[in-house]
């Protein structure tokens, strides 16, 4: 799979209506969740940053992880906005996100520069979602419009799932997507095991990892052009 990628383009959905403390501290958040990728999935070859205060772009090494990382960001900013003094749309939704998977010309972390067709395909299909009021999308650099559309339509779904978490079960899904033990997060949480256990049932986690765990076994190398 040498020299294709994966990318993510995301924005905060109606970070506008957050006032300067906690637009500091949504930053601070995303940074976090930014470094937790990194601890728990060192080989990704993962890199995230912000541009235009709200935006998110990432690129990483292994395209399968991509669908798992959008949903770390859309559950760790679910979470974070509960309590928050902000509009209802950032906390039912938290932010829009596009996957791309195709081939990358230059990342370079140091330089601060993506360029390439991965994340082109992310920030296009960004604006196209957010214009047809959507929340997620999946696009790759290929001709194959069937396998595009069964990806693109699996995405959705899940999203929609994840669409309808609570702040409590968002939190618990965001430790299982990084792979943690229901016993790990219990004393992370500071809640019973059994309570991480409901939350996690409750909010479709099943479902979720065996989505995932099918996308995660796409080979992308034979699609992409």
């Amino acid at each position: 799979m040498k020299n294709i990628l994966g990318a993510i383009s995301a924005d905060v959905v109606d970070s506008t209506s957050l006032g300067m403390e906690d637009m500091i501290a949504l930053r601070d958040e995303i940074h976090n969740c930014f470094s937790d990728i990194k601890n728990y999935f060192p080989n990704s070859g993962f890199w995230g940053r912000l541009v235009k205060g709200d935006s998110i772009e990432c690129c990483l090494d292994d395209p399968s992880l991509t669908l798992r990382l959008a949903l770390l960001l859309k559950c760790r900013i679910l979470a974070w906005a509960d309590g928050r003094l902000c509009s209802d749309s950032l906390k039912d939704f938290g932010i829009r996100y596009s996957i791309g998977i195709g081939k990358m010309r230059i990342v370079d972390p140091v330089a601060d520069i993506m360029d390439g067709d991965a994340i082109y395909i992310a920030g296009r299909n960004l604006n196209r979602i957010t214009e047809a009021q959507l929340t997620s999308f999946f696009g790759m650099q290929s001709e194959n419009m069937e396998i595009q559309t069964l990806i693109c339509t699996t995405v959705l779904l899940l999203d929609n799932i994840v669409n309808s978490l609570s702040a409590k079960q968002s939190l618990v899904i965001y430790h299982k997507l990084l792979g943690m033990t229901e016993q790990q997060i219990s004393n992370l949480l500071l809640i019973s095991q059994s309570s991480v256990n409901t939350r996690a049932k409750n909010g479709g986690w099943n479902l979720i990892k065996d989505t995932l765990n099918i996308y995660e076994k796409i080979d992308f190398s034979t699609y992409v052009e």
